[in-house]
């Protein structure tokens, strides 16, 4: 019951995140970075809380970076997530929300190969076959305008590469977050994994981004800590259900993100051109997915 709680409350808040992303994009359409660390400031907040919050009414010890017995799971988590959801808010703004929900399952299908390779996990026709249908659901994806007002203004190239490169940060940053949880408790995670995220965070945008955070305007900011808080309770909701299932398991159920992120892209953004290839997008995505996670 617990898992089914946290899953579902996971793909609600999860499906109205890149309607956010979107609609942020929209209204500062030169901000990159910004809503990247407003993520992860509320992410790290949330997670200190929520750690110590733990503790106190469990009457347990404070979470302490000694659970840990490596810390290199620490540090995939802290370089590969923050990368990964820099480049989908990109994606956000180049293809739309719907077109990003269909692209961000690639990221799973990452995972899966990660395992496949790294932890010699078996391989099998289905996972092959799964894999083909829900890349082509990718391609056909890359044929669908943003929305009704908005043309497709980057290179099929670059869009390719930047799902590629963002499937691959998360692929190895989830095989890392699921190790540091195994290897402690999700709540010693929670408050050092999270902390990690933000400090990678900060390093992107330290690099890529300081002519944008000196030029930052207060309405930028607090629109994104909104946005901040919603990937918060995402995360934590995520986590959460991790912790208590497989990976196979809970990948598979966030699935159901991609219908209701379409339907709400369509609703509150006017992603509703080109229907058909849009639905069959998300069901060769869809169905491609079920074939991996079984």
């Amino acid at each position: 019951m617990i898992w089914y709680s946290l899953i579902t409350a996971h793909i609600v808040v999860g499906a109205f995140m890149p309607i956010a992303l979107r609609q942020y994009s929209l209204l500062h359409p030169k901000i990159h970075f910004i809503p990247v660390i407003s993520i992860y400031i509320c992410v790290a907040l949330v997670g200190l809380i929520t750690a110590i919050g733990h503790a106190l009414f469990s009457g347990s010890q404070l979470p302490s970076i000694n659970d840990y017995s490596n810390l290199w799971p620490l540090v995939g988590v802290g370089v590969f997530i923050p990368l990964s959801w820099t480049i989908q808010f990109r994606l956000i703004r180049y293809i739309g929300a719907s077109n990003t929900a269909v692209a961000l399952m690639t990221n799973y299908l990452a995972a899966s190969v990660f395992a496949v390779v790294l932890l010699k996990e078996s391989i099998s026709t289905i996972f092959i076959a799964g894999s083909l249908l829900l890349l082509c659901g990718v391609v056909v994806s890359s044929f669908v305008r943003p929305d009704t007002k908005h043309k497709q203004r980057v290179s099929k190239l670059k869009i390719i590469s930047l799902i590629l490169l963002m499937s691959l940060s998360f692929g190895f940053g989830i095989m890392c977050e699921k190790i540091a949880i195994d290897d402690a408790n999700v709540w010693t995670y929670i408050m050092y994994g999270w902390f990690a995220q933000l400090i990678g965070a900060s390093i992107i945008i330290g690099i890529a981004g300081k002519k944008e955070i000196a030029k930052v305007t207060w309405p930028q900011v607090w629109q994104g800590l909104l946005v901040g808080l919603l990937g918060a309770l995402a995360g934590l909701t995520f986590v959460g259900a991790l912790s208590i299932s497989q990976l196979s398991n809970t990948v598979m159920a966030t699935s159901a993100k991609v219908t209701l992120t379409a339907f709400l892209a369509a609703l509150l953004l006017k992603e509703r051109n080109q229907i058909p290839l849009r639905m069959l997008a998300i069901g060769l995505a869809i169905i491609g997915l079920w074939m991996i996670a079984k």
